[in-house]
């Protein structure tokens, strides 16, 4: 069995190189060029060889992998349900009937700003620790949620901040 390639040692080696030497790129790539139209047949080698080198790559990096093969959880959890239906349920447990208590509960609105949605549905909000579904929201609400990180402090700072800057 051949020694796994080294791609670490060998990114060290060609930064100590451009570190003593900056221009090694353009005299190489000149070299190149010269060498491209002198023979045809050296590009092609040379796109074998990055192939080669991109499948070892590939073989070093299983995590990728399984990301590609991992089925996808609505279909393999919940085989008898519809795609919207699955996806509740698999991601916040919450079955359509109760997705459908809670919009009429808020009237089809979101429960931030009170608008209804023009294009999508209205998003699920859930606590990330517990995953506990506080309500449902319209997309830039929230996205602002998640952008202030679920924390009511830094939400009432940023509307101190609005409050201020708007006077």
């Amino acid at each position: 069995m051949t020694a796994p390639y080294d791609f670490a040692r060998r990114s060290e080696v060609q930064r100590a190189r451009y570190a003593r030497d900056p221009d090694i790129g353009k005299r190489h790539s000149e070299t190149m060029t010269l060498l491209h139209a002198a023979r045809p047949d050296v590009r092609q080698r040379q796109a074998v060889s990055i192939r080669k080198t991109l499948a070892k790559k590939r073989a070093f990096t299983p995590r990728l992998r399984r990301r590609r093969e991992k089925p996808r959880l609505q279909k393999t959890l919940f085989p008898g349900l519809d795609k919207r239906a699955g996806y509740l349920k698999g991601r916040f447990g919450l079955s359509l009937a109760a997705h459908d208590r809670l919009l009429l509960a808020q009237d089809g609105r979101c429960a931030i700003c009170r608008r209804t949605p023009t294009r999508r549905v209205l998003d699920v909000d859930h606590r990330h620790g517990d995953g506990l579904v506080r309500g449902l929201l319209c997309s830039s609400c929230n996205m602002g949620i998640g952008h202030f990180r679920d924390s009511p402090e830094v939400l009432d700072a940023a509307a101190a901040y609005l409050r201020r800057t708007l006077q």
